[in-house]
C-alpha cells in the first residue's frame, strides 16, 4: 500500500510540474531514445521506481540548462527520458541533483 501511495504521489507531483511548466509556456520535450543512450538505466528504476525526489534524475550532454527525468514505464524496469529545464541561467549541478547557479554546476566548460 505504501508503494502505491508513494507512486500516486511521484506521479501527481510530476503532473503538476509539467503542468505549470506548460501553462508558464515552458517547452518540454521527449528526449528520442536512440539521441542518448542508456539515459533512463534499468538498474536505477528498479532499484528505486523514481519515487525518491532525487532519484532518475540526470544530466543532459547536450545542454546543461536543462536536465533529464526518468519517468517509470508500465513495466516498471525501463523509463521513459524527458528534458526538463532549469530556471533562467541555472544549471544542471548533478552531484546535489538540482538546478545550480553556472560556478557551482557539475557541466563540462
Amino acid at each position: 500500500m505504501k508503494k502505491l501511495v508513494g507512486l500516486f504521489v511521484m506521479s501527481f507531483l510530476l503532473t503538476m510540474t509539467i503542468a505549470g511548466l506548460l501553462l508558464s509556456g515552458v517547452k518540454i520535450d521527449k528526449v528520442q531514445a536512440q539521441s542518448i543512450e542508456s539515459l533512463c538505466p534499468t538498474e536505477d528504476i528498479t532499484n528505486t521506481q523514481c519515487q525518491g525526489p532525487k532519484d532518475c534524475l540526470y544530466p543532459n550532454p547536450k545542454n546543461c540548462n536543462t536536465y533529464i527525468q526518468c519517468t517509470v514505464n508500465n513495466d516498471g524496469m525501463t523509463g521513459t527520458p524527458v528534458v526538463m529545464p532549469c530556471p533562467g541561467g541555472l544549471q544542471w549541478n548533478d552531484n546535489q541533483k538540482i538546478c545550480d547557479w553556472p560556478n557551482s554546476s557539475t557541466c563540462p566548460s
